[in-house]
């Protein structure tokens, strides 16, 4: 059985859900084991960030559902007025399939092999900018973007 160990912070009301120790899950739903999503302070500088904890994800359908997952929490973020660090490769799926644990980084993502190394020339980037500049539509939009250029790389 596997061991989570988290600590999540809630971003309604403030509070926090302290989940410090290492548990043990019975018996755990495939969304309890592979993906924790939780909206964090991105502490020390001011701001919030995106935190995830899953699995590695045994494959690439299942890698695309979790990126895809990613941007429509931070869309919806966006949609309520708050732009929020995605936290880069240490919150995407494909860069914990493709990127990390790789002598040549992004080796076989799918996302390299459709002429964007790095990311470079997606939405993502759109949205980096934004967060730099604070510029929450141009975020909202980059987001919706992000989501929009996943789904067409997963129906080809």
């Amino acid at each position: 059985m596997p061991f989570v160990s988290a600590r999540i912070w809630s971003n309604t009301g403030g509070g926090k859900i302290d989940m410090d120790k290492s548990q043990r899950l019975n018996d755990p739903s495939e969304d309890e084991v592979e993906k924790r999503f939780a909206i964090i302070p991105a502490d020390p500088q001011p701001g919030l960030k995106l935190a995830v904890s899953f699995a590695r994800p045994l494959d690439e359908t299942r890698a695309f559902e979790l990126s895809i997952e990613k941007w429509e929490l931070i869309y919806k973020q966006c949609v309520q007025g708050v732009i929020i660090d995605d936290g880069g490769r240490g919150t995407c799926a494909l860069c914990e399939l493709y990127y990390f644990g790789h002598n040549d980084e992004c080796e076989e993502c799918p996302i390299r092999l459709a002429g964007h190394p790095g990311c470079e020339g997606t939405p993502y980037w759109d949205y980096q900018d934004a967060l730099n500049f604070n510029n929450l539509p141009q975020a909202r939009q980059a987001a919706a973007d992000e989501i929009k250029f996943l789904q067409d790389l997963v129906e080809g």
